[in-house]
């Protein structure tokens, strides 16, 4: 599999931001893999976000960590929808934890 172009530059920081967010969240596991023709990253934390939080999660500027930060989910969200024409989503509960997804189309090597 091989993405092309700035495509490529935009998984990456699509992928680097997920492993940072990981890293800063204290998550407890990040799965890659690829479902079809999908590039699919998930990343899941034990614990679970309050309503409010789950509101404003994507928004630009939002963060839970204090000022002067709120970029990560708001460009994650940014490049894999709009650069990438992907999905960004989460599932969250006090059982489960909580789990965000990104998934995107990645194009198969022709050989060239």
């Amino acid at each position: 599999l091989c993405i092309a172009g700035g495509e490529r530059d935009a998984a990456l920081e699509v992928a680097f931001g997920q492993q940072l967010d990981a890293v800063t969240a204290q998550a407890s596991a990040v799965a890659l893999g690829r479902e079809r023709a999908l590039k699919d990253l998930q990343l899941h934390n034990p614990g679970s976000m309050p309503r409010d939080v789950q509101l404003q999660v994507f928004q630009r500027s939002f963060s839970t960590k204090g000022n002067g930060r709120g970029l990560g989910c708001y460009s994650i969200k940014l490049l894999t929808e709009r650069y990438l024409k992907g999905r960004v989503s989460f599932t969250t509960s006090d059982t489960e934890g909580t789990t965000f997804r990104t998934r995107y189309p990645v194009a198969l090597e022709t050989g060239a």
